[in-house]
């Protein structure tokens, strides 16, 4: 996410500069994460299309790029919810907003940082409205019936639940706010931050709407939780989000269908899917009861910049700290966890060393 430019230098033997430098640009973190294995040359290519991918998804709309790395560096934050998305699988779009996610302790100066420096107008998001960060995947209008209906059409097999009066932020979410420079109904560009109820950023991120927005970029490093479900366009919606662990709630409703239209194949568990196999209980990747990790087996994960570079690089990504969930909601049957078919959805701060011995 730091300027790193793309070196002069052809990464495939025989190919021109340019060609590499495409082919590598349409490389999602799969394929950049095994690529940069191969060589020191692979690692300043996968850390230069990061950059660009990240210039690309909010330069045109900020004063200056280096100094948001900066704030983004030193307050802690990464970049989640769909602009992660679009850095770590760029076929899916480029949104037309960021969802940044910060500890508690450096929110407000990163709010301080777009108001008076960015000049961005700004608003609170408040909970349960339709105008969440993951709500909506693009701005993708549609009549509120037809959301209805293509929601009715995905849980077809499920009775719907009234919508809840009382909403209260999804768990580790403390506040949410919405800056702009202009309306965001009218296509404005906005950041959407989102304030963790603990000194980890990545708490908030087990509460997105679907696994596919489980990711994050940071200025120095990078995670995807579920790679070959995105690659395939799947997600799976999650349970502490739902009602009865089953549906979505009526101000959710309209996201969900953005995300379908868009040809997203949502679903509650990954049995469901034609092809999904049995489920491995707690040594599975998507079940209920398995207990996941932000750098886990089960990820795509790498650092940003150049081995080289980190080396002498002082401020080096603290990988100390992560943080454990468990998707929870509906099991997929009987043997998954102690012949229960409900587990209560969980996450929380975990020591990566002791996240590793689960």
């Amino acid at each position: 996410m730091f300027n790193v430019a793309t070196p002069a230098q052809s990464l495939f033997p025989g190919l021109p500069r340019d060609v590499s430098v495409e082919i590598v640009e349409h490389m999602d973190v799969e394929h950049l994460v095994r690529l940069k294995q191969t060589c020191s040359l692979a690692e300043d290519y996968v850390a230069a299309v990061i950059h660009t991918r990240s210039r690309k998804l909010v330069d045109a709309h900020l004063q200056s790029y280096d100094r948001f790395v900066q704030m983004l560096d030193s307050c802690g934050a990464v970049v989640g919810g769909i602009g992660a998305l679009y850095i770590l699988f760029p076929y899916h779009g480029r949104p037309p907003f960021v969802d940044i996610f910060l500890p508690d302790h450096s929110y407000d100066a990163f709010m301080e940082y777009l108001a008076f420096e960015e000049g961005f107008a700004y608003r609170r998001v408040e909970p349960g409205s339709d105008t969440l960060p993951d709500d909506d995947e693009y701005s993708d209008e549609g009549s509120v019936d037809s959301d209805d209906d293509i929601v009715e059409f995905i849980f077809s097999q499920q009775a719907p639940h009234p919508a809840l009066s009382t909403k209260p932020y999804p768990h580790g979410v403390s506040v949410m706010h919405r800056f702009s420079h202009g309306d965001p109904n009218e296509g404005a560009f906005c950041i959407n931050l989102v304030r963790s109820t603990t000194s980890s950023p990545l708490l908030p991120i087990t509460s997105e709407l679907h696994t596919a927005l489980f990711n994050y970029v940071s200025p120095r490093d990078f995670c995807s939780s579920y790679p070959a479900l995105i690659q395939s366009k799947r997600a799976l919606l999650t349970p502490s989000r739902l009602e009865d662990y089953r549906v979505p709630p009526k101000h959710l409703r309209r996201g969900v269908a953005a995300w379908a239209r868009n040809g997203w194949d949502l679903a509650v568990l990954e049995v469901a899917y034609p092809d999904g196999g049995p489920c491995h209980g707690t040594r599975s990747t998507t079940c209920g009861a398995a207990t996941r990790y932000f750098g886990d087996r089960y990820c795509t994960r790498g650092t940003v910049t150049p081995a080289r570079t980190a080396e002498n690089d002082t401020r080096a990504c603290d990988n100390t700290i992560t943080v454990v969930w468990w998707r929870g909601g509906l099991l997929c049957g009987p043997g998954c966890h102690a012949q229960r078919r409900k587990l209560v959805p969980g996450a929380r701060m975990c020591l990566r060393a002791v996240a590793e011995g689960l």
